[in-house]
């Protein structure tokens, strides 16, 4: 078998709020969370026309280079990645939204987890939040 991760199994990341746990094939490597000159800045949410909560940021112009970002929820102490956006050279606006927690009644807490070129993460905690005050559509109250 071939030590080349390319050739290996597919890669499976666990996230916690410190580090990267990347397993490929029966080998395990703990990539140390390294501070990036990287930061988030005008962070947001809001509803769309389809009462789906959508979560905005935009990134600093660092010079370093991220991958992908991973948009992570916190609802009723359950901690669990929600999807992943790739990183555009040149981007700095990026936007998502939540199709997976939206039918939850309850405060959510989003974070936010930068994968970088390098295999590095930076994770940035509690970015945002979002109550659902109710399960029934708001075109039902008009």
């Amino acid at each position: 078998m071939s030590k080349y991760l390319g050739d290996a199994q597919p890669v499976v990341a666990a996230l916690d709020a410190d580090s990267v746990v990347l397993q490929a094939a029966q080998e395990q490597r703990l990539l140390p969370v390294t501070p990036k000159n990287v930061s988030l800045l005008n962070v947001s949410t809001s509803i769309n026309s389809f009462g789906e909560t959508v979560l905005q940021w935009r990134i600093s112009d660092s010079g370093t280079a991220p991958e992908t970002f991973i948009v992570c929820c916190d609802f009723g102490g359950y901690f669990a990645p929600l999807g992943s956006i790739p990183a555009v050279p040149g981007v700095r606006k990026y936007r998502f939204i939540d199709h997976i927690m939206n039918a939850y009644v309850g405060k959510k807490t989003y974070s936010i987890v930068i994968i970088f070129t390098d295999g590095t993460a930076k994770t940035f905690s509690s970015v945002a939040t979002s109550t659902k005050n109710s399960s029934i559509p708001r075109e039902l109250y008009e």
